[in-house]
């Protein structure tokens, strides 16, 4: 449908790059500004703290298909993906990459320092996508001159496109207000447990496209052991983490799982060969539970 899944251990992915290929083209895309395109889903790397972690990653995630690493400056291993990469022979133009200024950086000048540090520990002249990764700026203010500063970076080439992250409709509402260049993404936490209605409307509304980043709920028992999503596995022959993923695909969100783990990683993109009906969807939405596993930005003014 459009996953192809490549199993061999994780040496040098040169040999495999037209296979690799094949894969990218098929995956979904979303387009952003400019004509530019993510893939819908992508590698997450948060928590990701050991270099061998890291590298094991990069290439089983290579090998599986991911053509969208998410990292940030906040997670410390922008230098290790790029010289994974390296060593794994992954062409850097194969590669989406995502990464974010961090909530200490958000004033104009701070932010410039900010894409310099990540365009040299990624060791590329541009990255795909750059993110405010917190509204909590020092002030209003700062949050819109850092905003100021990332529209400048894409003048520049430096950046393709810029977007925000943990941001709630009142903080898109006054950057809408002030900006040239609109937010393409809004990453913020997603899954059946947690389905912020307001927030994803109104991007949808607004033409941002939505990034579900913890799209599993970090394996929370109350989605992983959920009778309903336990149906749809047996149903299906999938596992629930790939009914979960499937849900988020359909939803049209951009979804970010992560994984140390080869065999989970292989098995958060195989989730192209099935389609869950259109009742089967609306109905996980409803496991909503409002109820959070990471960061809440309720109290950012």
């Amino acid at each position: 449908f459009f996953f192809l899944m490549i199993r061999r251990p994780p040496r040098s992915t040169q040999s495999r790059s037209s296979a690799a290929s094949d894969v990218y083209k098929r995956q979904y895309q979303r387009r952003v500004h400019g004509g530019l395109t993510i893939p819908q889903i992508g590698l997450g790397f948060y928590q990701m703290s050991l270099k061998s972690d890291v590298e094991n990653a990069v290439a089983w995630g290579y090998q599986a298909g991911y053509r969208h690493f998410d990292t940030a400056v906040l997670y410390r291993n922008e230098k290790d993906i790029s010289d994974a990469m390296k060593k794994h022979g992954i062409p850097r133009e194969e590669i989406f990459i995502t990464t974010k200024i961090w909530k200490a950086d958000l004033t104009y000048a701070r932010a410039w320092q900010s894409i310099q540090g990540s365009l040299e520990r990624l060791d590329t002249k541009y990255v795909d996508l750059l993110l405010m990764h917190w509204p909590g700026a020092p002030t209003v203010k700062d949050r819109h001159e850092c905003w100021k500063a990332m529209e400048e970076m894409v003048e520049r080439g430096l950046v393709k496109s810029i977007g925000v992250s943990n941001f709630l409709p009142r903080h898109l509402e006054g950057l809408l207000q002030v900006c040239k260049i609109k937010p393409a993404v809004n990453q913020i936490e997603i899954h059946p447990l947690f389905y912020d209605t307001e927030t994803i409307e109104y991007c949808r509304r607004n033409g941002i496209i939505l990034q579900a980043y913890t799209p599993l709920a970090q394996g929370d028992r109350a989605l992983m052991e959920h009778p309903y999503l336990l149906e749809l596995s047996r149903k299906y022959s999938k596992t629930v983490p790939q009914i979960v993923l499937r849900w988020g695909v359909q939803q049209e969100f951009v979804i970010l799982p992560k994984s140390k783990t080869n065999k989970y990683i292989q098995d958060n993109i195989q989730v192209g060969d099935f389609e869950l009906d259109p009742a089967e969807v609306e109905k996980i939405t409803t496991l909503n539970r409002d109820r959070k596993v990471c960061w809440n930005p309720q109290s950012v003014s």
